[in-house]
């Protein structure tokens, strides 16, 4: 409650400008306020521009420099981000550490009458008792610390400074009321007691209070510790899960490239078989025209005592015959080339299941993602390995059936030979 206490009342002093802060010091401060009140900076949990309504700096500081508000905000976010894992309770204790080192930081001024009856400022603080021109509260022009004085005293309106060194005379001064010299002497007598107090040992009560205090604040760091690491292990799993569901869509993206790589030439081979079988039965036919075409020369050569009638016919059967033994060998010479074909789909297969087998590529994801979360047992990974080696020993993918010629590819079996070209045959000249 204290410290909240004196947090509030410096911040509120410094916004209010009862205590000089450059602009530097002033965003900084300005960060652990915003820490203590919204902690940790959080963009998913904080709305943008949460800042807008909050008086967090001291208006001569916003005037003395060209900056809009929202450059202002991104400033303090900035440093704000720095403090990620700070309770608020510590936020408030580094404001104070920070506060303190600014020149005005615990002093209480008054304007009084100095020995010449010249109207100048008195400021106290645990220090000593400072004196400044009037209109300048950040440097002194006279400085006495609590060491060299001795005693503190007020007589109506004249407070009296006497000092440790005898040969100095004591400083007197007169407060424009009674009541104003009475407030002073209050002031410093309090904190030269407070000072002489701190140059003496402590009492074994005060000691016992500091050993206590130590001791939360050793259990204090220890848990903040605790909290840091269980907090960067959050943001590590974070991470690594972000980086596994990537590398899974990837996964998914290159089984689905090669499902459909895969579907593609099983489809190509079954209409290569079937253009094959076409090709293989026009040869069986094309066989039998051209024993036809032959038999058909044969006998219009031997037969030359033919009369011109039958011969005329026989020419116009032989010529018809070419023509159709021409269209023919056009589906039979595609043999080779459909043989050809076949064989750089089956390649094409058995490059796509041994560049990346989908069960495989699958399993292979889910035993990386089981073991970056949690652990897994060696007689599920070994499962897990068995049925990857089952399932690319029978060749399916993705639950799809390949085809016996593609399977007898795979195994390496021995594929079936191109059957041998046909001689030349006999061509009517």
């Amino acid at each position: 409650m204290t410290l909240r206490l004196l947090y509030k009342q410096i911040k509120n002093e410094i916004i209010n400008e009862k205590i000089y802060c450059p602009s530097e010091k002033a965003v900084m401060l300005a960060s652990y306020a915003v820490q203590v009140k919204f902690g940790d900076h959080d963009d998913d949990r904080l709305e943008p521009g949460f800042l807008a309504n909050e008086k967090l700096l001291p208006p001569k500081v916003i005037s003395q420099h060209n900056l809009s508000d929202g450059e202002w905000l991104d400033k303090i976010a900035t440093f704000h981000r720095q403090h990620r894992g700070m309770t608020r309770e510590d936020a408030m204790m580094e404001y104070l550490k920070v506060a303190q080192d600014l020149d005005m930081y615990g002093i209480t001024y008054f304007s009084v009458m100095n020995s010449k009856n010249t109207e100048v400022l008195l400021g106290v603080d645990a220090l000593g008792i400072n004196f400044y021109e009037k209109g300048n509260k950040l440097t002194p022009k006279v400085s006495f610390p609590w060491s060299e004085i001795a005693k503190v005293s007020n007589k109506k309106n004249t407070f009296t400074i006497r000092f440790t060194d005898a040969k100095t005379p004591p400083n007197k001064i007169k407060g424009k009321e009674a009541k104003t010299a009475k407030k002073i002497f209050y002031l410093a007598a309090g904190n030269h007691e407070m000072y002489k107090r701190r140059r003496l040992p402590d009492p074994l009560e005060v000691q016992q209070m500091k050993a206590q205090r130590e001791m939360e604040r050793a259990a204090r760091e220890r848990e903040r510790e605790r909290l840091r690491r269980e907090m960067e292990a959050r943001e590590r799993i974070e991470r690594e899960r972000h980086e596994i569901e990537a590398r899974m869509r990837q996964m998914e993206d290159d089984h689905e490239h090669r499902r459909r790589e895969l579907e593609e030439a099983l489809e190509n081979i079954r209409r290569l078989e079937e253009e094959l079988e076409e090709a293989r039965e026009a040869r069986h036919e094309l066989e039998r025209e051209q024993a036809e075409l032959k038999e058909m020369i044969e006998k219009l050569e031997e037969d030359r005592d033919m009369d011109a009638e039958e011969k005329m016919r026989l020419e116009n059967e032989i010529r018809d015959k070419e023509h159709q033994i021409a269209g023919i060998r056009g589906r039979a010479d595609s043999h080779d080339r459909i043989l050809a074909d076949l064989g750089d789909e089956r390649r094409r297969v058995s490059h796509i299941q041994e560049s990346g087998h989908v069960g495989m590529a699958i399993g292979s994801y889910r035993s990386s993602h089981r073991t970056s979360v949690s652990s897994m047992s060696s007689s599920s990974l070994a499962t897990s390995r068995r049925t990857s080696v089952s399932q690319s020993a029978r060749g399916s993918v993705h639950g799809e059936y390949l085809p016996p010629i593609v399977n007898r590819q795979l195994s390496g079996d021995e594929d079936r030979q191109p059957e041998p070209r046909m001689e030349n045959v006999y061509r009517v000249r």
